[in-house]
């Protein structure tokens, strides 16, 4: 057994390094903030500085950790960008062990963390200063720590998930959702939970709440208690309000189809036309969704806890997305989600004994990033037209 789990650790930390080495390339290119990077970096180059918070419509977690990386290794995009990378292959190693978890073995587990290797959503992500890589990393790794202790009932292990998962909501109040369906989960699993359910949400909301502690200490227009609760409010009335309309924006129904693909950049950078277009791996996220729907179908019939698990995480992640009051959304809010659909081709494949089609679409899923790479890494392109080379439905810009 120890072997076992030593072997389990050690594919999981390859995973996550061959992940940091998949990402840090070309980092720094463009040398200029683009998309939305422009608010944060602004925000953690405030708080890198001693400043208070500023872009109060999220939680400071994600802009902290971003300035720890303006102080550590300058004010440049390399400086913006290091933890986001850092973050994205903790995302690596926080879904191999969910899915070795479920999957029972090693080699599934690889091939299901494999998809997320090649799902443009977490590659791009992992290479801009935004903040939902911060609260995927900690959220998965929130939900991979529970998972280890639920059958050990050890309340100070899903205090630590607890932990996490409210650090993930200090990054982006999305990760709020995922606390409540958790203690539910434990709920749900006995009376004798209640303590395991209580820790959970309380510690959770105390992590939360730790992450505005620096706000107070800061040199210039420190925060202050009598602003702490009025300052959630005002994050509540920022992430309601109604903007206007925006080039790129989707409804919630069109993500999981991967029907408006969003350029991040697309210009001229260093006398050569670059781009970052934040798309879905089409094979990822089709493939994806009918073995969502295989694994609901069959797990169902089977009654099998493997197949309802990754049906169940991908529909809790997604539901969750949909009942966010937003007034306006992009493709980018499915991230979580997506990085749960590997997890659902290999469980159907395992389970319907066609271990091989799951390592085929691994294996196309790789291609088709290969052949998207120069689009997803601001790699110079041919021209201004190229971007038609990379248009596979009408509708993708």
């Amino acid at each position: 057994m120890g072997s076992d789990k030593g072997r389990s650790r050690a594919i999981g930390a390859a995973l996550g390094t061959v992940a940091l080495a998949l990402f840090l390339p070309n980092l720094a290119r463009p040398d200029r903030a683009y998309f939305d990077e422009v608010y944060y970096t602004d925000a953690a180059r405030r708080l890198a500085a001693g400043h208070s918070l500023v872009n109060t419509e999220h939680p400071p977690l994600a802009k902290a950790i971003m300035a720890a990386g303006i102080k550590l290794f300058g004010d440049t995009p390399f400086g913006w960008r290091l933890f986001s990378a850092v973050a994205g292959a903790l995302c690596v190693v926080a879904l191999f062990a969910i899915c070795r978890r479920i999957l029972g073995r090693d080699r599934p587990a690889a091939v299901a963390t494999g998809f997320a290797l090649v799902n443009f959503l977490l590659f791009v992500q992992s290479r801009i200063a935004m903040l939902d890589i911060f609260m995927a990393a900690l959220l998965l790794s929130g939900t991979a720590v529970l998972f280890a202790a639920w059958q050990s009932r050890r309340t100070a292990t899903i205090a630590l998930a607890g932990a996490l998962m409210g650090a993930a909501t200090a990054c982006k109040w999305g990760a709020a959702p995922f606390i409540a369906l958790a203690c539910l989960a434990l709920l749900i699993a006995g009376t004798r939970r209640w303590h395991a359910s209580l820790a959970l949400g309380t510690v959770s909301l105390a992590a939360y709440f730790l992450a505005f502690l620096p706000g107070f200490v800061v040199r210039h227009d420190p925060l202050t208690l009598s602003q702490l609760l009025p300052r959630q409010l005002e994050m509540y009335r920022a992430q309601t309000q109604t903007y206007p309309p925006h080039t790129y924006q989707s409804p919630a129904w069109s993500w999981p189809l991967d029907l408006r693909p969003i350029w991040y950049l697309y210009e001229p950078v260093d006398g050569v036309w670059r781009a970052v277009l934040l798309v879905g791996n089409p094979v990822v996220f089709w493939a994806g969704l009918a073995a969502v729907l295989g694994c609901l179908a069959l797990g169902v019939m089977r009654r099998s806890p493997t197949l309802l698990a990754p049906a169940g995480l991908w529909l809790a992640s997604y539901g969750v997305l949909l009942l966010i009051p937003k007034k306006i959304g992009f493709l980018y809010y499915y991230l979580l989600p997506s990085l749960f659909l590997g997890l659902a081709i290999v469980a159907l494949a395992e389970a319907l004994r066609r271990r091989w089609v799951a390592e085929a679409l691994l294996v196309a899923a790789a291609l088709v990033f290969a052949y998207y790479y120069p689009a997803l890494s601001a790699a110079p392109l041919e021209g201004p037209l190229a971007f038609k080379r990379y248009a596979l439905l009408p509708g993708w810009p």
